[in-house]
C-alpha cells in the first residue's frame, strides 16, 4: 500500500529528522494523557447515578444509539477497567436490540461490528511511543465470534444496489437480525426504525456505506468471511460514484470534504480485501491530490460539538482514510500532527470537547488514537488467516537453538540503546538469509525503522540493507517494498505473485514470490517460475550473494511445483549460470513430459468414450496442451476438446489457438 505514498511524499521535510521524531515522541505522550483522561470521562457520564441528574458538566446526555460508539473508543484508548465497561455496555446494546429483535440503525450496527471485534484489539505500550499507534490482536472469545458472525451478516443482507446492480451502498435502514443461515433481506412491513424504502437513486449514503466498510474490514480480521461478490460491489460502488475531478459526495453529486475521505477509505479497503480494477491506483492517487488541498480548512476545532456531525466526524473520516492507505506526509508536510496539536488544546478540564458531547469527544479519540489499524500496525496474535499459521519473521537460530521474530529484534534495536540488541538483530538477519526461503523480504519495514533513527544505527541499517537487498535504499523505498511483501504474504496472490517474479522486481521480493507460490501450493506458475530462472542466468545479479540466494530459492520453488528431482545447486556460495540453467532445462522437460502423459491419457479416454473423458477434456484445454497437440499433429483430439471443426491444418490450428 505504501507505494502510493512514495508518488506524493516530498523528500524534504519541515524540520531535521531527529528534531522531527523527538516532536513526535512528545506528541504521543500528550496524546496518551489526553485520551486516558478522555475515557475516563466518557466512562463516568456513561455511569448511571444513584440520584439525580447528570452532572452539569455533561451537556449532551446519555444516547442509547450511541453505545457502539463509545465502545469502540473505550477498546482503542483505554485501560483493562475502561475495556470490561466498554464489553458492558456492548452486551446491553446487543441485548436490547439483537435478543430483544429490535432493529437498530446501520450506524450503531456498522460500528457494534468493528468494537465487537475492537475487545481483543489493544494499543501496545511502546517504551518509546510514537503518533502512530500500534495495536495487538488477541484471540477472540467464541461468543464474540458468534455475535459478529451475526452482526456482520445482517450488515451485508442491509446493503442496496447502485450502479445497475454492479455496486453496493448502505442507508440508516438495517436488515432483520439474520440469526439463520441464509443473508437473504426481507423487510417486514413494520419494524420498528427500519426506514420506509425510497426509489434506488436514494437508497444509500455514502456515511453509512464508509462505516459498514470498515466494519466489514474489522469483521474480515476476525477471520469472518466476507462474500467477494460484496468485496467487488463495494469497490465498483466508489469507483462509479467520483466525479470527474475524483470527489464523492453523500450521494452522487461532491458537497463536503468527509465524503472524499469516505470514498478513499473505503477503496483501500476494498482493495485490501481483494477487489482489483485497473483504474484504482489512479483514482486513489487523485483522491488524495483533493485531500491536500483540505487540510488547511482544519485549523480551529470548534468550542461547541456538533454531536456527531462536523468538525470530529470530518478529521475522523479523514484519519480513516489516510492510516488506511498508510499516507504519512501529503506534499511533504504532516496530516496528522498540526491537527492533533489543536485537538489536544480544544480538550476540556473534565476530559471531553466540544462543551462534554460525547458523541464528538469519541470521534476525537479514534482520531488521536489512529483508530483505524492497517496490517503493518498490527500485531497479529489471534491465528486467523494465512499471514498467523506462518509467522512472517519467525526463524530458528541454531547456534542458541531457539525460534525468535527477526523482525521484531531489528525493529527492538531501532528502539534499543544497547550493543546486544545490536548482536541479536544481526543474528537473526543471518539465519533468515541463511534459510535460503526468501523470507529475508520481510525485513525492509523494520529495516526502513532503524535508517530513521541516524547516527550509527541508521550505518548499520545501510549495512544491512545492503546484505538484504543488494544495494543501498532509502526508508521510504524500503517502506514500499515492505506494503508489497506484506501483500503478497497475506493475500496469497497468485496474479501478484507471478507477476512480482519479473526481472523489474527486486531480487528478495522475487524468491520470496517463488517459495509463496510453492507453499501454496500452486503448480501452475510452475512455467512462470522457470522463465523467471532462465531470465535471472543472463542477469549480472546472479554474480552477487543475493543473486545466488534468489536461484537457490528458484530451484526449491521448482521441485516443489514440478514434483521432481531438479540437478543440486552448490549450498552455499556462488552459483553458475550453467548450473541454474540446467534446473530450468530439466523442470521444463519434466513439465513437457507431465503434459504429453496427460495428453495421451485424453486421447485414450476419447477413444475408449471413457466416463473420465469430461474431465481429461478439461485438463487439455488449455493454450499450452492445444499447442503440444498440433507439435504432434493430434488433429482429431484437437476438434474433440475444441469443438472446432478445422482441417489438419498447422498454420490454420496455432492461428486459432493464438501461437
Amino acid at each position: 500500500m505504501r507505494s502510493l505514498v512514495l508518488v506524493l511524499v516530498a523528500v524534504a521535510t519541515l524540520a531535521p529528522a531527529g528534531a522531527r521524531a523527538d516532536d513526535d515522541a512528545a506528541l504521543a505522550k500528550d496524546i496518551r494523557v489526553a485520551t486516558d483522561k478522555a475515557t475516563k470521562a466518557i466512562r463516568e457520564a456513561l455511569t448511571a447515578k444513584p440520584a439525580g441528574a447528570l452532572p452539569k458538566a455533561i451537556t449532551n446526555t446519555q444516547n442509547p444509539q450511541a453505545r457502539p460508539l463509545e465502545a469502540l473508543a473505550l477498546l482503542r484508548a483505554g485501560d483493562d477497567e475502561d475495556r470490561k465497561f466498554a464489553r458492558k455496555i456492548l452486551d446491553e446494546w446487543y441485548h436490547d436490540n439483537v435478543e430483544r429483535d429490535i432493529p437498530c440503525t446501520n450506524y450503531e450496527l456498522a460500528i457494534a461490528i468493528s468494537a465487537y471485534e475492537g475487545l481483543t484489539v489493544e494499543r501496545v505500550k511502546d517504551e518509546h511511543p510514537t503518533t502512530v499507534s500500534r495495536y495487538e490482536a488477541k484471540p477472540l472469545e467464541k461468543d464474540v465470534i458468534s455475535k459478529l458472525e451475526l452482526l456482520t451478516k445482517t450488515l451485508v443482507a442491509g446493503r442496496h444496489s447502485t450502479y445497475a446492480g454492479a455496486g453496493c451502498g448502505w442507508s440508516y435502514d438495517v436488515a432483520p437480525w439474520q440469526h439463520g443461515e441464509t443473508a437473504e433481506k426481507t423487510v417486514p412491513e413494520t419494524r420498528g426504525r427500519i426506514l420506509r424504502r425510497v426509489p434506488e437513486r436514494s437508497m444509500y449514503d455514502n456515511s453509512n456505506t464508509q462505516f459498514s466498510v470498515l466494519a466489514l474490514h474489522d469483521a474480515a480480521r476476525a477471520g469472518i468471511t466476507i462474500p467477494a461478490d460484496v468485496v467487488a460491489a463495494v469497490g465498483h460502488h466508489f469507483m462509479k460514484a467520483a466525479d470527474k475531478e475524483k470527489r464523492w459526495g453523500y450521494r452522487e453529486t461532491y458537497d463536503r470534504p468527509s465524503m472524499i475521505y469516505a470514498g478513499l477509505s473505503s477503496l483501500g479497503i476494498a482493495r485490501d480485501l481483494g477487489y482489483q480494477d485497473g483504474e484504482l491506483e489512479k483514482m486513489i492517487k487523485g483522491g488524495l491530490e483533493n485531500v491536500s488541498g483540505l487540510l488547511s480548512s482544519y485549523t480551529e476545532v470548534p468550542m461547541q460539538g456538533g454531536n456527531g456531525f462536523g468538525f470530529a466526524y470530518d478529521i475522523y473520516s479523514l484519519e480513516k482514510a489516510l492510516d488506511t492507505l498508510e499516507v504519512k506526509d501529503l506534499d511533504g508536510r504532516e496530516w496528522f500532527a498540526p491537527i492533533a496539536r489543536r485537538v489536544l488544546r480544544a480538550q476540556g478540564k473534565e476530559g471531553l470537547w466540544g462543551g462534554s458531547d460525547l458523541v464528538d469527544s469519541c470521534f476525537y479519540v479514534l482520531f488521536l488514537t489512529r483508530a483505524t489499524i492497517s496490517k503493518t500496525r498490527l500485531v497479529d496474535g489471534r491465528g486467523t488467516g494465512a499471514a498467523v499459521r506462518d509467522p512472517l519473521g519467525e526463524v530458528y537460530l541454531p547456534k542458541s537453538k531457539k525460534t525468535v521474530d527477526a523482525i521484531a529484534l531489528v525493529r527492538a534495536y531501532a528502539m534499543a540503546e544497547t550493543a546486544d540488541a545490536r548482536v541479536a538483530a544481526d543474528e537473526a538477519i543471518r539465519a533468515l538469509e541463511a534459510e535460503g526461503h526468501g523470507r529475508e523480504a520481510c525485513l525492509f519495514g523494520a529495516l526502513a525503522s532503524v535508517l530513521r533513527r541516524g547516527g550509527d544505527k541508521k550505518e548499520t541499517g545501510i549495512r544491512w540493507t545492503r546484505e538484504v537487498l543488494g544495494r543501498i535504499a532509502n526508508a521510504e523505498e524500503l517502506d514500499a517494498l515492505d506494503a508489497q511483501v506484506r501483500k503478497l504474504h497475506e493475500t496469497r496472490d497468485v496474479a501478484a505473485l507471478t507477476s512480482a517474479l519479473s526481472g523489474k522486481t527486486p531480487i528478495p521480493v522475487r524468491a520470496f514470490a517463488a517459495v509463496t507460490l510453492a507453499r501454496i501450493p500452486y503448480p501452475a506458475a510452475a512455467p512462470a517460475v522457470i522463465t523467471a530462472v532462465e531470465a535471472l542466468t543472463s542477469e549480472p545479479a546472479l554474480d552477487t550473494v543475493q543473486g545466488s540466494r534468489c536461484a537457490r530459492a528458484f530451484a526449491d520453488s521448482l521441485a516443489s511445483l514440478t514434483a521432481c528431482v531438479l540437478p543440486a545447486l552448490p549450498e552455499k556460495g556462488a552459483v553458475s549460470a550453467d548450473a541454474l540453467r540446467a534446473v530450468a532445462r530439466t523442470a521444463r522437460e519434466k513439465l513437457a513430459k507431465a503434459l504429453d502423459e496427460k495428453i495421451d491419457k485424453a486421447a485414450t479416454a476419447y477413444d475408449k468414450k471413457d466416463a473420465a473423458w469430461p474431465q481429461l477434456r478439461g485438463e487439455v484445454s488449455g493454450t499450452d496442451a492445444l499447442s503440444r497437440m498440433v507439435d504432434r499433429r493430434m488433429f482429431r483430439l484437437l476438434r474433440a476438446v475444441t469443438g472446432e471443426l478445422i482441417p489438419d491444418d498447422d498454420d490454420a490450428w496455432r492461428s486459432y489457438i493464438g501461437k
